[in-house]
């Protein structure tokens, strides 16, 4: 945990990651994923409180290998394994784009970091990072996308294309901008935060269940799956 900054921001943060737990959990209605999900987000406290992620020399970057990685690695992977499949299958794609909702706090949170001097400016407002008009628009878009039971594939599709885009943007330029051998941006000040608990749960495991939720929107809406399913 990050000395000297507020309590609030960061029992917020946490409370905006079990947010998410639960958005998605009435959207895939899998205890399995939240047993997962509770697990994966006990590892990484403990992997953030032994400082492990806090080698700045290492590489491939720790947070690389033991936080990103392996959260995008299984969520992929369930869209070729047969319980995988059956999994996506019942998302709830209402609830799958509400979700999204969650990255309107992580930006005003992201904001909060960098003016604590413990974020880069390129992965806030001010800098490149865009993803708050996800946030914004996830609420509105579910709303006029399910009506009367008819919805707007096209409109969802746009929207969940234009997500993924603004979300691989952050994520690239966080890596950059992230103490390690492969940093090229942000020299000055750089991400801080995402290596201490509780904000490592960002690039862990926030980060790649927005992605896992974009591809999982595309894929219902992209190829022929029946109305009832969605």
């Amino acid at each position: 945990m990050i000395e000297d900054f507020s309590n609030i921001v960061q029992f917020a943060f946490i409370l905006v990651c079990f947010i998410s737990i639960l958005i998605f959990f009435y959207a895939s209605r899998s205890k399995i994923f939240v047993l997962y999900s509770l697990i994966w987000l006990l590892i990484q406290s403990i992997i953030a409180f032994s400082g492990l992620y806090l080698n700045f020399n290492s590489f491939p970057p720790r947070m690389m290998i033991l936080g990103l990685l392996p959260s995008l690695i299984f969520l992929i992977s369930l869209f070729f394994l047969k319980n995988g499949k059956l999994f996506i299958e019942q998302i709830d794609l209402q609830f799958l784009t509400y979700i999204h909702t969650i990255r309107l706090p992580i930006e005003i949170i992201l904001f909060l970091l960098f003016r604590a001097e413990l974020m880069s400016i390129y992965v806030t407002l001010e800098g490149t990072n865009f993803d708050i008009i996800t946030g914004i628009s996830a609420p509105v878009i579910a709303l006029i996308s399910f009506k009367k039971k008819k919805i707007l594939k096209k409109t969802l599709l746009i929207w969940n294309f234009l997500g993924l885009l603004l979300l691989i943007n952050v994520m690239v330029t966080a890596v950059l901008s992230t103490p390690s051998p492969i940093q090229m941006i942000a020299f000055n000040q750089p991400n801080i935060a995402i290596l201490y608990f509780p904000f490592n749960f960002l690039p862990s495991y926030i980060a790649p269940l927005m992605l896992f939720s974009h591809l999982v929107a595309i894929k219902k809406l992209t190829f022929n799956v029946s109305e009832s399913k969605l």
